[in-house]
């Protein structure tokens, strides 16, 4: 048997034990899906979040940094917000 002919039977089995490798790979993955989706899916039944009318005498800033909290793109929560019109805090600027 020739130097080229082992190196191709070796390169042949090392492919395929990462080929094997990457399979098992692709199936933890599945299960770490079937894991988050299913997180996703109990936090999409829960209720959404309530913020009451107090919540709009906050600073903007820190207002924003709590929806951003609340709702950023790796949390699974809904959000509902309601506010109402408040004439103490709108100044008049005329």
């Amino acid at each position: 048997m020739k130097l080229r002919d082992f190196l191709a039977i070796a390169f042949v089995l090392v492919m395929c034990g990462v080929c094997v490798r990457l399979g098992f790979w692709q199936l933890d993955r599945l299960a770490q899906r079937r894991a988050r989706n299913h997180a996703i899916e109990a936090a999409g039944r829960m209720p959404a979040l309530a913020w009451d009318s107090a919540t709009a005498h906050v600073c903007c800033t820190v207002l924003r940094a709590v929806i951003n909290l609340a709702c950023s793109a790796d949390s699974a929560s809904r959000c509902c917000f309601r506010s109402v019109y408040d004439a103490r805090i709108v100044s008049s600027s005329t």
